[in-house]
């Protein structure tokens, strides 16, 4: 009972975690389809097309970041280099390159490794728990902010998570 307390507490607190990655990183090219815009209004580009005007005075007002709003997926993703990014503000553009992330909560910082396919999701990482490497895996589907499945915790053993973007 208490082992099982334990998986469902450690489970929560790793996809807390988890939930802070930038994006799920995937060591193959993909190439997107959609608007270079910023990460203040991007998930408004399902119904209303970016302007220069618009994208510039988000990056200088309110700390945005330009960011890809996929046209095909309707997700957002930060683009880098900033400066390359810049030059294509609410263009429509195919964009080709991988995505990187990064893990950070309560068991420290991890690289993230994974894949996104469509509302498919696939984080994997390795931490240092206690002095032993514990290796963690979601395997899980975003629905609009959410996204819930399996997390397997290595040799600690397996749960289900469940979470929402705030």
């Amino acid at each position: 009972m208490n082992s099982k307390r334990f998986l469902t507490a450690s489970a929560v607190i790793l996809f807390a975690g988890a939930l802070s990655f930038l994006a799920a990183a995937n060591s193959k090219t993909e190439t997107w389809k959609g608007y270079v815009t910023d990460t203040w209004c991007g998930l408004h580009r399902e119904t209303e097309k970016p302007t220069v005007a618009c994208t510039n005075l988000c990056l200088s007002n309110k700390g945005a970041k330009y960011a890809l709003f996929d046209v095909v997926n309707n997700k957002l993703y930060v683009l880098n280099p900033q400066e390359q990014a810049a030059k294509f503000a609410a263009q429509l553009v195919t964009v080709t390159g991988t995505l990187t992330g990064s893990y950070k909560g309560q068991l420290g910082e991890a690289q993230v490794t994974g894949t996104v396919t469509g509302n498919d999701v696939v984080i994997e990482y390795k931490v240092d728990a206690q002095g032993q490497v514990l290796a963690v895996k979601y395997t899980g589907k975003v629905d609009g902010n959410s996204m819930s499945g399996k997390v397997s915790l290595g040799q600690l053993g397996e749960g289900t998570f469940k979470g929402t973007k705030q």
